[in-house]
């Protein structure tokens, strides 16, 4: 647990010493594998796999201007589900280099969307698609806090200026999702891609990248998406 704490401070650390930023930026930490995060095979562990993530999180959170707040209790995100897939092989071995990138794929009245990728050698080999909620305390009870109203209040004391514009117009993270990769696949509908491309036979997992929505398709909240894939993925599973 010490250690533990001793690695949250550290990236804790390394947040403050990199830029300040937005939801519309691409978070991206390093690391080395340790001993701790190693399976018996000699490799890094779904385990170590789901600490290094949460320690990026962290990270991500200092930069945005989270973390303290995070520390005091005046907030209190906690993840409300989770998919997470290593269907590769060639995950970090003993002191191997690993670069996690985090990026905020849609927010909604209820959730903040996260999806994080672990690369190695450039390669991806893990990734964890994830829903955050975000609760506050009040005599003793936890009170669920709207996300777009908590964002938006955020923007006044943190370096979260750009969100603010997104929530107030209505189309929240669209920059994001035009730069990253809305792209119109055929004007195949948002649907059918879910149905057709986004579950992988192999291992029924989503590929998040062929999830984002394009410009002609950006109605419907990203929670009625990821209701829309957990079906599609079980379907797959199933079969």
């Amino acid at each position: 647990m010490i250690v533990y704490l001793l690695r949250v401070f550290w990236h804790a650390f390394l947040g403050r010493l990199k830029p300040r930023k937005t939801l519309t930026d691409t978070f991206e930490t390093s690391g080395r594998c340790s001993l701790l995060d190693l399976n018996k095979y000699g490799r890094m562990s779904d385990a170590g796999l789901l600490r290094v993530f949460e320690l990026a999180r962290h990270e991500m959170m200092v930069q945005f201007g989270m973390f303290w707040k995070a520390l005091n209790r005046e907030i209190s995100p906690i993840l409300a589900g989770a998919q997470f897939s290593s269907p590769n092989a060639n995950l970090p071995r003993l002191w191997q280099k690993y670069t996690i990138r985090t990026v905020a794929v849609d927010m909604d009245s209820t959730s903040l969307y996260l999806v994080q990728k672990l690369s190695v050698n450039g390669d991806v080999v893990a990734s964890i698609e994830m829903r955050v909620v975000f609760f506050t305390q009040s005599k003793g009870e936890k009170i669920r806090r709207a996300s777009s109203g908590y964002f938006a209040k955020l923007t006044h004391d943190c370096s979260v200026d750009a969100d603010a514009r997104y929530i107030s117009s209505g189309t929240s993270l669209a920059f994001l999702l035009d730069k990253y990769a809305a792209v119109a696949k055929g004007g195949v509908p948002f649907k059918e891609r879910m149905r057709h491309a986004a579950v992988n036979p192999g291992d029924g997992t989503c590929d998040f990248d062929e999830l984002f929505r394009d410009p002609e398709d950006r109605r419907g909240s990203m929670t009625e998406k990821f209701y829309l894939s957990d079906k599609w993925v079980h379907q797959a599973r199933v079969e």
